[in-house]
């Protein structure tokens, strides 16, 4: 439940058998080791027990801290990572061994850690210097004091209703919930004992104490019993000192939720079918009172109208979407308007050919490829960064590509990505930096050969015959024995 706040923008598992022996690893003073003893596969994806799954996204190992710091991880492929530390002050780290639940403990430069990684909570040992027990392991023995519900925490339940409630069918929402809060007040009086007895070091027992605390406001603030007035008042009480300097981030996201509660859910009516909350009332709200200051205000301010952008119909949409095109920040403006520019493009808008987008930034549309490659047989790959099936696939095109080199056969990717950025960064992981023919779709929504051959899920394939006519709009995967047949066929005509 524990997460930071960007600024702007923003499931069993299978555990492999590999068993790995820590190596004896040099002191590097200006780097962290880590040691995994055991490689998960699948940290991202939540399974039901006969009802299917869900797949959830983000770093598997991130960092926060007072000065520069590495860039979060989102796979671990090998059993030791080594990564360099700029800055003498201890790091928070931040690991996720699972779908919805992450660790956090301190280190700091030269630190190398054996991680042995648990179904839930994994236990870390110090390899080059004394600690205290529970500095680094709290999160194992915290987890180990108050239990688990069907593999998870309760904390996980919090952050997760809808997806942990699936497990948890003998308690009520409110059970749990009360049970939680019992379990936060509990932990707080633990914490103060292990403090006091020399088992938590000050560094740790205030991180660990600071996530409580504002845990604790969090469940208070989402107590329907709680009065309207009590939320204010924890508002109007705001620090924008603390929100600023708060690199644990717990001050920072109690306050933004506590704000939620206050404007959009306890300050409009009940929601109905007819009329569900209204985020852009909620927003009227806060920009006509003075109670929210400071960072926050400023947060909040960008982070729903950016959720405006995103849900409302395009005239309103349209008017959030310049005001923060405003903001003189020319980095922000440069991400907005490549996750939201395409949806207020008027060319765009009004094309029903496919508009294509190049790696070097020219545009032009597939009608326009096909004529340029009339006498050729198209083979067209519909993929994106998102899909890991896509991902999978990328191999074996590679090798239907090459089979087919000096041939009249041209092979295209198109990716269904929603930004210019996500789309980039995934051309190593798809085999695609350097070739010719990968493009970024541009209006998926208007495009009449994607409405028409209902392009809704992908990997998705299509061929079209040397006129340039499509032949299959569903065309067998690279893999497969099938479409080296039909690309020969085709080839013939």
């Amino acid at each position: 439940m524990r997460k930071s706040l960007i600024l702007f923008l923003s499931i069993p598992f299978w555990i492999s058998c590999q068993q790995v022996k820590a190596p004896e690893e040099p002191i590097r003073p200006n780097h962290i080791v880590f040691i995994f003893d055991t490689l998960y596969q699948d940290c991202n994806t939540l399974k039901f027990p006969g009802a299917g799954e869900s797949t959830v996204f983000g770093p598997l190992l991130s960092f926060r801290g007072k000065g520069p710091k590495p860039s979060p991880l989102m796979e671990i492929k090998k059993d030791t990572l080594t990564m360099e530390i700029f800055d003498d002050s201890l790091l928070i780290v931040d690991y996720r061994n699972n779908p919805l639940h992450a660790i956090s403990f301190l280190v700091k430069k030269g630190d190398t850690l054996l991680v042995r990684n648990q179904k839930v909570t994994p236990f870390i040992t110090l390899k080059n210097r004394e600690v205290l027990p529970y500095d680094l392991n709290y999160p194992y023995y915290r987890a180990q004091r108050y239990g688990m519900e069907g593999g998870f925490l309760l904390q996980d339940f919090m952050a997760s209703p809808f997806f942990i409630g699936r497990f948890l069918d003998k308690y009520t929402y409110e059970e749990v919930f009360q049970k939680y809060q019992d379990e936060l007040k509990d932990e707080a009086l633990w914490l103060d004992s292990l403090y006091r007895e020399n088992l938590l070091s000050e560094e740790a027992y205030k991180m660990y104490e600071w996530y409580n605390r504002y845990e604790r406001m969090d469940m208070k603030v989402h107590d329907k019993t709680t009065p309207l007035d009590t939320i204010r008042a924890m508002l109007y009480a705001y620090d924008d000192s603390i929100f600023r300097h708060d690199y644990y981030a717990s001050y920072r996201y109690a306050y933004c939720r506590a704000a939620d509660e206050y404007y959009i859910y306890r300050r409009q009516p009940q929601p109905t079918a007819q009329r569900p909350y209204d985020l852009e009332e909620a927003y009227l709200l806060m920009t006509a009172d003075t109670l929210l200051r400071g960072e926050l205000r400023d947060m909040l301010s960008v982070q729903w109208r950016v959720k405006l952008v995103e849900q409302k119909p395009y005239e309103t949409a349209k008017k959030y979407y310049d005001e923060l095109c405003s903001i003189p920040d020319s980095n922000f403006v440069s991400i907005i308007r490549d996750r939201y520019g395409r949806r207020f493009d008027e060319t765009l808008r009004s094309s029903n050919q496919l508009e294509l987008k190049a790696p070097d930034g020219t545009r032009f549309t597939f009608e326009k490829f096909l004529e340029q490659h009339r006498g050729k047989v198209v083979y067209v790959d519909f993929w994106a960064s998102w899909c890991i099936p896509c991902l999978e696939g990328m191999p074996s095109s590679v090798r239907l590509r090459e089979g087919y080199s000096g041939k009249d056969v041209v092979f295209v990717y198109l990716s269904m990505d929603a930004t210019d950025s996500d789309w980039k960064e995934s051309w190593e992981k798809a085999l695609l930096t350097g070739y010719e023919h990968n493009y970024l779709i541009l209006n998926a929504s208007s495009s009449s050969l994607i409405k028409e051959n209902k392009v809704r899920y992908i990997p998705r394939f299509f061929l079209f015959g040397k006129d340039g006519k499509l032949i299959h709009d569903k065309a067998p995967a690279p893999e497969t024995d099938e479409i080296r047949k039909l690309i020969d066929e085709a080839l013939l005509k």
